[in-house]
């Protein structure tokens, strides 16, 4: 009887440990934090075609686009686009935090995308 109660007492401890080890606040600060990062990068993108106009993205030459984003860029936020086939140079690095957005726009689809090294 006595080796059941060690047992059960065992068990009930692993299960607070895990438990206490799965749900960590720790866990739910990070994806929040993500979670803002990104939705910051989304109005950035949204920002820029209302400020710009569907228009600048098709008509304007995709070299000045680029440009254009690649001067938006700053210390906390980058920008890059591909507009149909062409992509611009800049690319976001594999472990920032990033966003983006298509539109399919005639005569071609346009994918802009801003990153942040920062983590939030």
């Amino acid at each position: 009887m006595k080796f059941l109660d060690i047992a059960v007492a065992v068990l009930i401890g692993a299960s607070a440990i895990t438990g206490i080890l799965v749900w960590s606040p720790l866990q739910g600060d990070a994806a929040s934090a993500e979670f803002a990062a990104r939705t910051r990068l989304r109005d950035s993108l949204l920002e820029i075609v209302q400020g710009r106009g569907i228009p600048w993205l098709i008509q304007t030459p995709t070299a000045e686009v680029c440009a254009a984003l690649a001067d938006m860029s700053n210390s906390s936020v980058s920008y890059s686009a591909i507009l149909g086939s062409y992509s611009c140079p800049a690319s976001p690095p594999a472990d920032s935090v990033s966003e983006t957005i298509i539109l399919r726009l005639l005569p071609m689809a346009v994918t802009l995308e801003a990153w942040s090294d920062v983590q939030a």
